[in-house]
């Protein structure tokens, strides 16, 4: 065989591998896509059951996500800083990637969901329930990913509330672009929740497009 041509199938077989193993390595928090479609692969989810009777989480018009999907080291909004230190679990790969994404509402969701809204960053006050959450985390068990999330949210029974902060994670499987959630995962931290007091949920009902919670707690 020529030289020039020996040279030029080793050439194409060298290219060729080095494509498989890039797809092979491609992770799924590098593909905002597969991490858009965790989120709203959670979100489609039935309510957990409540742990008491009458209980439920509640909020005043559509639920906020926030756009931006990325590892949260602290969260601080309103000038307030919450869970100073960054969510950990023994079964993520560290350290963690930093990646990025915006995330889409898709218009057939846009009933259901709306962004939270930069120049309202009062979470706490907030009627409404927030998600807040980063793309997806590689894990050390191999197709298994998890996700950041952070939930602001009402508990309620029949007339009073509790305004609340939880952090966990949410635990997926992805194979060959299909996104699964499997469950709930917790945070290997002290501290995964913050509760803020209660108020009556008649004044939740009553309130007005984005009108905040005056008084929290009796």
């Amino acid at each position: 065989m020529n030289r020039r041509i020996l040279f030029s199938v080793q050439l194409l077989f060298l290219v060729s591998c080095r494509t498989a193993l890039i797809k092979e390595n491609r992770s799924a928090y590098g593909d905002s896509e597969l991490s858009q479609k965790a989120v709203f692969e959670y979100l489609k989810q039935p309510p957990q059951p409540p742990l008491l009777k009458d209980i439920e989480n509640i909020g005043k018009g559509r639920d906020k996500i926030d756009p931006s999907l990325c590892v949260r080291p602290i969260i601080v909004t309103n000038g307030r800083t919450y869970f100073k230190d960054t969510m950990r679990s023994n079964l993520l790969i560290y350290p963690l990637p930093r990646n990025k994404y915006k995330l889409t509402i898709p218009d057939t969701l846009a009933h259901k969901y709306v962004y939270t809204d930069h120049n309202d960053q009062d979470y706490e006050r907030d009627y409404g329930i927030i998600h807040q959450f980063s793309p997806l985390l590689p894990a050390k068990e191999k197709d298994i990913y998890l996700m950041e999330h952070y939930l602001w949210c009402n508990t309620c029974d029949t007339s009073v509330c509790v305004r609340w902060l939880n952090r966990d994670y949410l635990k997926f499987k992805v194979q060959d672009c299909a996104v699964h959630f499997i469950e709930h995962v917790h945070v290997s931290n002290r501290f995964d929740f913050i509760g803020f007091g209660g108020f009556e949920r008649q004044t939740m009902e009553n309130a007005v497009s984005g009108e905040k919670i005056k008084r929290i707690g009796y």
